[in-house]
């Protein structure tokens, strides 16, 4: 991979196995700075899978639980904070 630059927001919607949900966010992961904010589609479509990662990983989160699932996901709470205040 060429990329080299800093990423402030990542989505991952690709395939939805466990292990690629993983694959992609490890690849991303030595772009992130510390408000990277990262979106993971499907997490409720595919609770086994991409909701499982994302329940795993350590950070702040919030859970959109309508549709299919958006899990938002950042080291920056301050981020998620506010992602609560507007959508609660």
């Amino acid at each position: 991979m060429t990329w080299d630059k800093k990423i402030d927001l990542l989505h991952i919607d690709g395939l939805h196995t466990y292990e690629a949900v993983k694959g992609d966010f490890e690849t991303w992961q030595k772009f992130f700075n510390d408000d990277t904010v990262v979106l993971f589609h499907d997490t409720i479509s595919f609770k086994d899978t991409v909701g499982k990662f994302f329940s795993e990983l350590e950070g702040h989160k919030y859970s959109f639980h309508d549709g299919c699932g958006l899990g938002v996901w950042s080291l920056n709470e301050n981020h998620i904070r506010q992602i609560r205040y507007i959508y609660n």
